[in-house]
């Protein structure tokens, strides 16, 4: 399951209180953003993956 389809189930199943989700992602496009945003999350951060070699 992807998390934009587990955030659109969280939204569905659990409406009162509804939840609070934050996403975390490697992704950093803003096409994954706005499919967040628009599928209710409350916030979006973006990890930022350091190679150590």
């Amino acid at each position: 399951m992807s998390g934009p389809e587990l955030l659109k189930r969280i939204k569905t199943d659990y409406k009162d209180p509804p939840p609070v989700v934050i996403m975390i992602t490697a992704y950093s496009d803003e096409e994954n953003y706005n499919t967040a945003k628009g599928l209710g999350a409350d916030d979006f951060l973006r990890n930022q993956l350091i190679s150590l070699n």
